[in-house]
């Protein structure tokens, strides 16, 4: 005898239209809350799958839910997501006799409804997730709108618009932001550990500066240090590559200011010569013998000691 199984009832999530980054990310959120793979979106027409999560606009809720009730499937439940409810969706929903929830932001209990989903169900979504909500809160108010041109214009919300702009409907934008969501899991998934690991790296204070001495750890580690710890200066160990590398946040002392100090120190451990294989940016901001691009074939007579002394000599 063949049971009919839960995978034969749909829930249907409806957004505004002219969706933007928020309700995006807010779908996305939704599916990761059911555990929903992502992995894989797909868009027929009037809707997008996410497993089996039927997401679409309130453009096309109607005909989405006529044709999922003619199919060999039943609504089992209707969430509205960053968008005011609206009456016809309400009474479809008692129509069917279905479940309804509703999250929106727009009343001013939060900056963004992927906040309100991440408050509410952050218990059941990965750790990663909650870069997905910053964003979003970045982008519903308006922030991102005060950023550079070239930053503006490239941002996943200067995506959204230039797929728009291309002609490009609700629906196929959707599909290729969530794809281009599903590329960056790999890297939040490396920074939620890089704030793990920020935890034992020693943070010593000179003057008023924050300097993090860093060995053998991901690049992720020093996104975390110089963007959530406050940290302004690192000093790496990686392999044989050794260095000085300054917070984008600030411009000076210039690093510049240890070529004759570096040279001198060299020259007191006994290899002068090491002077020539190191790196001075002409801005300022790095000082390195190897980096991850040209790293070192060899190790430095220097340790990151002695490049913490050289650097609280210009600090």
């Amino acid at each position: 005898m063949r049971v009919e199984r839960d995978v034969f009832r749909k829930e249907v999530v409806v957004l505004h239209r002219n969706v933007d980054l928020d309700a995006i990310i807010s779908a996305y959120l939704y599916a990761l809350k059911r555990g929903v793979d992502t992995s894989r979106p797909i868009s027929p027409p009037r809707y997008v799958w996410l497993g089996d999560l039927i997401v679409t606009t309130e453009e096309y809720f109607a005909e989405v839910v006529d044709l999922v009730l003619f199919l060999p499937k039943k609504v089992s439940k209707i969430v509205v997501l960053d968008m005011p409810m609206k009456d016809e969706i309400a009474k479809k929903a008692e129509e069917l006799g279905v479940e309804i929830e509703h999250y929106d932001h727009h009343d001013g209990s939060a900056p963004s409804t992927a906040r309100i989903l991440w408050e509410k169900f952050g218990d059941e979504l990965p750790e990663w997730a909650k870069y997905l909500v910053e964003l979003a809160d970045y982008s519903d108010t308006g922030k991102v709108l005060r950023l550079p041109a070239p930053v503006k214009y490239f941002h996943l919300t200067g995506l959204i618009n230039a797929l728009r702009t291309y002609g490009y409907d609700d629906l196929v934008i959707m599909l290729k932001v969530i794809e281009i969501l599903n590329t960056y899991i790999p890297m939040l998934q490396k920074l939620v550990e890089a704030e793990k690991l920020v935890k034992d790296i020693p943070v010593i204070e000179v003057g008023n500066y924050r300097i993090a001495i860093v060995e053998n750890k991901s690049q992720a580690v020093n996104q975390i240090l110089f963007e959530h710890q406050n940290v302004d200066f690192i000093i790496f160990k990686d392999s044989n590559n050794l260095g000085i590398t300054r917070n984008a946040l600030i411009d000076k002392p210039d690093l510049n200011k240890l070529k004759s100090i570096l040279e001198e120190e060299l020259a007191e451990k006994g290899k002068p010569e090491e002077f020539k294989e190191w790196f001075f940016h002409p801005a300022g901001f790095l000082v390195a013998r190897g980096t991850r691009k040209h790293p070192a074939e060899t190790p430095s007579v220097l340790t990151p000691q002695d490049l913490l002394e050289l650097l609280s000599t210009i600090l």
